[in-house]
């Protein structure tokens, strides 16, 4: 099962994108974008600061709607579930995009934040990248060190990410291109940008 988690960060048109879910789940004000993408949700929760839409809101103040939307997902998932967020992220709200990055990088069936520019991944182990050649690709280490094996890409092969490499940018020139990670964790950011 292919889930999707909306919240209320920035915007960008991903109606084409979600048709493709077989589950969706607005998190407060995602409802809102999910009525102006004509795509009913089938779960919205959160508790209520954000959404123009009527729902049956959760009013615990110590978890955040997209905790709230994360721990709804649990009771719907199936052992071969994957999730991805869309408008998670925000300009205007650091805290937000951290702890979506977080949660990228914490929950197992979370595989990509959709962001208006990017799509950011956490490969465990590895990530397959189809999209076209040209493609900007830049890889972070979120960890002291990090060991990964590119392939598909202008510069291929083995690099070790650390504080003297704190990360690289490089370009898909074969489809698929894979980033497989080999020690430690990265955050891997491909460019992408959906219409506003």
């Amino acid at each position: 099962m292919r889930l999707a988690i909306i919240g209320s960060g920035d915007y960008a048109d991903w109606s084409t994108v979600l048709s493709t879910y077989d589950y969706i789940i607005a998190a407060d004000g995602g409802a809102d974008y999910c009525a102006r993408w004509h795509s009913t949700p089938h779960k919205i929760i959160g508790d209520g600061d954000s959404s123009t839409i009527s729902f049956t809101v959760d009013r615990d103040q110590h978890t955040t709607d997209l905790q709230k939307a994360l721990r709804y997902a649990t009771t719907v998932l199936t052992a071969d579930s994957s999730i991805d967020l869309f408008c998670v992220t925000s300009q205007n709200r650091t805290d937000h995009t951290l702890a979506a990055i977080t949660t990228l990088l914490y929950w197992p069936n979370v595989q990509a934040i959709y962001t208006p520019y990017q799509i950011l991944y956490a490969p465990q182990p590895a990530v397959h990248l189809p999209q076209a050649s040209g493609t900007a690709v830049s890889i972070v280490p979120y960890t002291a060190t990090a060991t990964v094996s590119l392939a598909g890409l202008q510069w291929s092969g083995t690099v070790t990410l650390d504080s003297m490499r704190s990360g690289i940018s490089n370009r898909i020139t074969q489809s698929p291109a894979s980033i497989t990670v080999t020690s430690g964790r990265v955050i891997v950011s491909l460019d992408h940008t959906y219409g506003n």
